[in-house]
């Protein structure tokens, strides 16, 4: 009898996954029906080789997608969804979503304990974040709305994308634990890794003009560089245009962007062992910045206003 209960325990454990609970963040069935004219919409294909859908164009130059998109935060992310769907299936946000999952793994195998320790981290880990994030702005609901556009564009889970744009700073949680504790099961974290980054201006560059340069260097880049692409948004429901060096699906995740102001950001993680799972994601507010700030105090107010959940730094430019 104990040896069937431990059985019953490990499937269940097995069963969980680190997917956290978007339901109630939106009505999906107004969404489906408010876009209904977007889900008959056809892609055309141009003599340029281009494709566009709705307002979205899509060219492809040596390799790397270049991907207009106009609307509000919906119809954008579901421009991008139909058009890149396939790279998406196959790229970096998908990826990112397994990072949990794939560390857990790693550490501890699968079974009973993989189970228990993946149900600890959505349970007082990741579901926290989430509805942190939703409370502390309406504004931050609409990077969730945006999730299930992609969703609903790719057929892939919105879990999927909330969950990829959840791990980074779910991880570096874990890198926490781990250095606290040293030890099963809390070793899961791993190491993080530091992208790099520089910029020269005046004296420092031919003709005085600005030179932006970054790596990177994360879990991700075999993934991230497989499908560049490079992602203008034109918002029509307020905000600036901005533009992010991005991969297929990777919407709401400015690791390297500028806006119409001329402000830049450029990601890089930095750890520390102040950490908080209730806090705002620091793409999201990185989002807020590219749409709002029109200047350089402006950008920096918006981060301090928001601490991230875990290390980051962004240059800011």
């Amino acid at each position: 009898m104990q040896f069937t209960n431990i059985i019953v325990l490990s499937t269940l454990f097995s069963s969980l996954a680190t997917a956290v609970d978007v339901k109630g963040i939106f009505d999906e069935e107004a969404l489906r029906k408010k876009y209904a004219p977007l889900y008959q919409t056809k892609i055309v294909q141009h003599t340029d080789g281009s494709l566009s859908f709705d307002k979205a164009r899509l060219f492809r130059k040596d390799g790397i997608n270049v991907l207009y998109m106009k609307g509000d935060q919906f119809e954008m992310a579901y421009q991008h969804g139909v058009l890149l769907k396939d790279q998406i299936a196959d790229g970096a946000a998908i990826q990112s979503s397994k990072l949990i999952p794939n560390t857990v793994k790693n550490a501890v195998g699968d079974g009973l304990v993989a189970g228990a320790v993946a149900f600890g981290i959505d349970r007082f880990i990741a579901q926290p974040m989430l509805d942190h994030t939703i409370a502390a702005s309406p504004v931050n609901r609409e990077a969730f709305v945006a999730a299930f556009a992609l969703s609903e564009a790719t057929g892939i889970p919105a879990e999927t994308f909330v969950d990829g744009l959840l791990a980074p700073e779910i991880l570096m949680l874990l890198a926490k634990l781990s250095m606290q504790f040293g030890e099963f099961p809390t070793n899961v974290g791993g190491a993080a890794n530091n992208c790099t980054a520089f910029t020269v201006w005046g004296q420092y560059s031919k003709n005085g003009e600005m030179i932006i340069g970054r790596n990177l260097d994360f879990p991700l880049t075999s993934k991230f560089d497989k499908h560049t692409t490079l992602l203008y948004f034109d918002s029509t429901d307020g905000g600036q245009k901005y533009l992010s060096i991005a991969s297929a699906g990777t919407h709401n995740v400015p690791i390297t962007a500028i806006n119409e102001s001329g402000i830049y950001i450029a990601l890089h993680t930095l750890p520390t062992p102040e950490t908080s799972a209730e806090a705002v994601p620091l793409f999201l507010t990185g989002g807020k910045v590219l749409r709002n700030a029109t200047t350089f105090d402006e950008a920096v107010a918006m981060f301090k206003a928001e601490p991230a959940p875990t290390g980051w730094t962004y240059d800011l430019i």
